[in-house]
């Protein structure tokens, strides 16, 4: 079975605030940052009449600083972001 692009109402928010006011008004979205599992559970029609919560165009919950003392890492950074981080390389390797 393949999931319908209509059985679903998609959220897009491309900034934190947009992000946590639809989630106040929607609590029962389902919140989506990579979508692996998720595309599992479509394909299998599970999430028919579901309110999706696209987190994926939040730019600023992707970045990484460097600070003094280690590394912030945004919650949706992807894994190869991390390994081409050219400080993550020379100071972080077994993270790269």
């Amino acid at each position: 079975m393949r999931g319908d692009p209509r059985a679903i109402t998609l959220l897009r928010p491309t900034t934190a605030p947009e992000a946590l006011s639809a989630l106040q008004k929607n609590p029962q979205a389902i919140p989506l940052a990579g979508g692996t599992d998720f595309m599992v559970a479509w394909n299998a029609g599970l999430v028919r009449n579901k309110i999706v919560l696209d987190l994926s165009l939040l730019d600023g919950w992707r970045k990484i600083k460097v600070l003094k003392n280690g590394l912030k890492i945004g919650s949706l950074t992807t894994h190869a972001q991390i390994q081409r981080h050219p400080v993550i390389a020379k100071k972080f390797p077994l993270l790269a």
